[in-house]
Parts: C-alpha cells; sequence; structure tokens
C-alpha cells in the first residue's frame, strides 16, 4: 500500500505584483481629455506631449494667471504666444514640468481648503521648513517642488511649516 502524504502547511503561492495607482487626475484642453491613473498612462501623455492651450487651461484651473505659469515653466510670453497660434505641442519636459506643477498646486489647494488667497501667500513667503527659501522659488526643478509638498504634506497631516 502506498501511501500519500500531505503538508499540513499551507500552499505559498505567489502573490500576484500590485499595480500601484495614483487617484485619477483628468482635464480638458479644447478636444484634448487628458487623464491617467497610473504613471505609465501619465507617461505616455507626457511623450506625446500636451497643446499649448494646456497652460492657460491649467492656469485657469489653478487660478492663477497664464504669466505666473510660465514664470514656473521658465517660458518666455513671447514663445509661448506664437507656439500656441502655430497650434504646436509642448516639448516633453515642458508637459512633464506642467502636469507636475498643476498636481502640486491642486494638491495645495486641497491642503488650504480652497482658501487661494491663503495658499498663494504661503507660496510667496520665506518659510522656514525650506530652509528661508519662498516656495514658488523652487518651481524650476522637481527636487524643489517635491520639498514644496513634503512641506504641504507636513501641514496635511497636522504640523505647520
Amino acid at each position: 500500500m502506498a501511501s500519500s502524504t500531505k503538508s499540513n502547511r499551507p500552499s505559498k503561492a505567489t502573490p500576484k505584483p500590485k499595480l500601484y495607482t495614483t487617484s485619477t487626475k483628468s482635464y480638458s484642453v479644447q478636444d484634448l481629455q487628458v487623464t491617467y491613473e497610473t504613471s505609465i498612462q501619465k507617461l505616455t501623455h507626457i511623450r506625446n506631449g500636451v497643446p499649448y492651450e494646456a497652460v492657460e487651461s491649467l492656469s485657469y484651473r489653478a487660478e492663477l494667471p497664464v504669466k505666473r505659469m510660465l514664470e514656473y515653466l521658465g517660458m518666455p510670453q513671447t514663445t509661448y504666444n506664437k507656439k500656441k497660434r502655430e497650434g504646436q505641442i509642448l516639448s516633453t519636459r515642458d508637459t512633464e514640468v506642467l502636469l507636475a506643477l498643476y498636481e502640486l498646486l491642486e494638491y495645495g489647494l486641497q491642503v488650504f481648503n480652497h482658501e487661494h488667497k491663503a495658499f498663494d501667500n504661503w507660496l510667496r513667503k520665506p518659510n522656514p521648513s525650506l530652509a528661508g527659501h519662498i516656495p514658488e522659488s523652487l518651481f524650476d526643478t522637481f527636487t524643489g517642488m517635491q520639498e514644496v509638498r513634503n512641506c504641504l504634506q507636513i501641514i496635511d497631516f497636522g504640523n505647520f511649516a
């Protein structure tokens, strides 16, 4: 008689990798709809670029003047006007910066309970948590934007920066 032995230990099934998603981001620019839930979807939009009108659309949604959004992007007004008039697409770099800025500004407004004036004041004043730098002066690099986001997270979770 052959005996078969079964282990009482549970089998170790290989867990399925999780797909990490960010909250759905969406905005419209004329007939273009930009929506993404994952970083890979966002990457596709970045590589394809968005029209120059996106700057205007996002500045409107963030309730900031276009001129100020262009300053954050490091783009002269004349270049913006010309490329927008010609119907050109933002470069990969500018698209990525624009989306990152928009997400940061949107998060900041949420942290400040959509009190635009209070958030605007916070962006323009030296901040001790940023070694005395003015938050919006750090928008020229992704590292700077991350440091501003870190400060906003501190505020969001109950500490003041």
